[in-house]
């Protein structure tokens, strides 16, 4: 009980979270942090960026992560028509993950699951 008390769990007179008043519950922003490899795990696409661009930046000045990131920025934006969804070839050149084969790859098989297989001319309207 003692938890409760020290959580956003706001309680009313019956004892019971009041949800007019403070919102939904939401367990998820009472969880302490887990171990610090959880943490590291969670984050690890961020840090491993994180030292990417540190490791630019010594090697090739100030200006190279800046660069860096308004090419992946734009490499982002590129698209085809909109019917058909972009593979994001050149975003996963500039991640480093063109020669890796990831969840996404398999499952995000276009051809297999025929979900943007729209009529064209039929879009334009």
């Amino acid at each position: 009980m003692e938890n409760l008390k020290n959580s956003n769990f706001k309680e009313n007179d019956f004892g019971v979270h009041d949800t007019f008043k403070h919102g939904f519950f939401n367990v998820k922003s009472d969880l302490s942090p887990g171990n610090k490899l959880e943490y590291q795990e969670k984050n690890f696409t961020k840090c491993q960026e994180k030292n990417l661009l540190s490791s630019i930046r010594t090697s090739r000045g100030l200006y190279a992560p800046f660069i860096f990131e308004m090419e992946k920025k734009f490499s982002s934006k590129i698209s085809r028509l909109p019917a058909l969804k972009s593979s994001q070839l050149m975003e996963s050149v500039l991640n480093g993950t063109d020669d890796i084969i990831d969840v996404q790859n398999i499952l995000n098989n276009q051809r297999e699951f025929g979900e943007h297989n729209y009529d064209l001319h039929s879009l334009n309207n």
